[in-house]
């Protein structure tokens, strides 16, 4: 069971209601849960019988961090005043993770591309402490990795296509054996390091393809290579 540090880590909730005009709040453009069309009119149906029971909560410029959801109903049911809860003492990055901590235990639902985005961004803040958002170490290696790795325009609704393509780069691959790759965590015997690690990673490797005029892999292998 999530921890009160892992869903409210900045302890929003604590904070005072104040009522706002609707006009002053905003959404944030690059919320990563999900509210599809059928669960807005439940939010409607709810709060038009019973009326609002959390309020939304907004970082120092009215940009939402919770209550996207109850945000869009409201507007939709035409009302002009909201409560809200004012967490103008956040950093922007801060109001950025918090939002993320909400929305990881109020909902599975989420825009994977934005989420591996945000966390990237994220994960280089001073001023955020990504272990208390509510992840653990297997998904946060498939947010920043996995994720951060696909390219979605890649790919393909041509089924027939993709499997003659597979068949031809299996083929491929036998004749040329001596130039496939490894996985990292074969090579070097790990394959995740601490979150206050990675910023250091991602600096010495940007030295080396500095140094080296290659990137990324080979920018790595050429490095040792050469100790």
């Amino acid at each position: 069971m999530p921890t009160d540090t892992q869903t409210d880590p900045y302890n929003l909730v604590r904070l005072p209601t104040e009522m706002w005009d609707i006009g002053r709040v905003h959404t944030y453009d690059k919320n990563t849960k999900v509210h599809s069309r059928a669960h807005i009119k439940k939010l409607m149906s709810s709060i038009a019988a019973d009326g609002l029971f959390d309020a939304l909560i907004v970082d120092a410029d009215g940009v939402l961090i919770a209550g996207h959801g109850r945000y869009a109903a409201l507007v939709e049911l035409g009302h002009k005043v909201v409560p809200v809860k004012h967490a103008a003492h956040l950093s922007k990055n801060q109001a950025d993770a918090a939002r993320i901590a909400h929305n990881k235990t109020a909902s599975t639902d989420y825009d994977s591309g934005l989420m591996a985005e945000e966390m990237k961004r994220l994960m280089e803040a001073d001023d955020v402490d990504i272990s208390v958002l509510g992840f653990d170490e297997n998904e946060l290696d498939f947010l920043i990795d996995d994720l951060g790795n696909m390219d979605l325009g890649a790919i393909s609704t041509d089924l027939d296509q993709d499997i003659d393509d597979q068949e031809a780069e299996t083929n491929d691959k036998v004749k040329a054996t001596d130039a496939s790759s490894e996985k990292v965590v074969k090579a070097l015997g790990f394959n995740a390091i601490p979150i206050d690690g990675v910023k250091h990673v991602r600096r010495f490797i940007a030295a080396i393809e500095a140094d080296t005029g290659k990137t990324g892999a080979d920018a790595f292998v050429e490095f040792c290579r050469g100790r």
